[in-house]
């Protein structure tokens, strides 16, 4: 029997009721593997897995909360074209004065319509699963990375072939169990990390040290671009000698890419406190594509 935390692998098949058609999900279908209970996929994905027998076959019906919510009417708006900016096309996503993000749903002669909803709120989703696999998580081995702001380093890692579960949150600080908003005020010591669970015979931690490496200016001491403040800087930490000595010699090859020393710190991992549910999968879960191997932008804020 399944049970939360174990690792499965699942056949999972999602269509939009509406249309009969595949539903076009920010997460990988067909054959998938992921921690029970820890994220990636729906919750009431992970929920109907649990307790489930290794070829046990499920088909589920989403909506609501246990899909991507119910879309509110009261954020769809149909305004004059003459307000529209040049070309507008349906399909197009913009950014409004407020910083909230609407997608064009029709365009007349004389008039368009935004939708201000979250991405495929509404939407009713058919779901077929069987598990094909469990096992416990001692198969896998676990990396903890801090890169700046949490949410597009951790899309990164989703994105990782080889990764089977990721996880946003506090490390290498003083406090127990911290907040976000006293881990941004920079007084609790906490850096804003990525939790890493991977699979050894999948893929390598040479392999996350190159995503890693590529996420972030290594050169850039307490913060990242215009994110500021110890929560924000670099570190790396390890949980064995061997990532240890991994962790060296790509930060010497590293170093020989850079004018500028390397900040980045190197610390034996410490205790990681979960950040709040709000921020888990923050990206994926606004409309961002966490399939394995995409390929397309990471934006952190837009």
């Amino acid at each position: 029997m399944v049970a939360k935390g174990d690792v499965v692998t699942v056949d999972l098949q999602v269509k939009d009721v509406k249309t009969g058609k595949p539903f076009d999900s920010t997460f990988d279908q067909g054959q998938v593997r992921f921690v029970v209970g820890a994220g990636g996929f729906l919750p009431a994905i992970h929920k109907a897995v649990e307790k489930m027998q290794v070829g046990e076959a499920k088909e589920l019906q989403l909506s609501g909360d246990d899909a991507y919510g119910d879309a509110d009417e009261a954020l769809i708006a149909t305004l004059p074209l003459d307000q529209a900016p040049p070309n507008l096309q349906r399909g197009q996503v913009l950014r409004l004065w407020t910083g909230q993000k609407a997608r064009v749903t029709d365009v007349t002669a004389d008039a368009f319509t935004l939708d201000m909803n979250r991405l495929n709120a509404g939407a009713v989703l058919s779901v077929a699963l069987r598990v094909l696999d469990a096992a416990p998580p001692s198969t896998l081995e676990t990396a903890d990375f801090a890169a700046g702001c949490f949410w597009g380093l951790e899309l990164a890692f989703q994105r990782a072939p080889g990764v089977v579960s990721t996880k946003v949150g506090y490390t290498q600080g003083a406090k127990k169990d911290p907040t976000y908003t006293e881990v941004c005020a920079g007084t609790t010591g906490h850096a804003e990390a990525v939790r890493v669970l991977f699979d050894p015979a999948q893929t390598t931690f040479d392999a996350l040290l190159d995503v890693f490496w590529g996420r972030h200016d290594p050169t850039q001491l307490n913060g990242q671009g215009n994110d500021l403040g110890t929560q924000y800087r670099g570190g790396v930490y390890y949980h064995s000698e061997a990532q240890k000595a991994a962790i060296e010699e790509s930060r010497a090859r590293e170093q020989a890419k850079h004018d500028k020393p390397i900040v980045t710190e190197v610390l034996p991992a410490a205790t990681f406190w979960d950040a709040e549910d709000y921020h888990q999968q923050y990206l994926e879960k606004g409309g961002q594509i966490a399939k394995k191997a995409a390929s397309e932008t990471i934006r952190c804020y837009g």
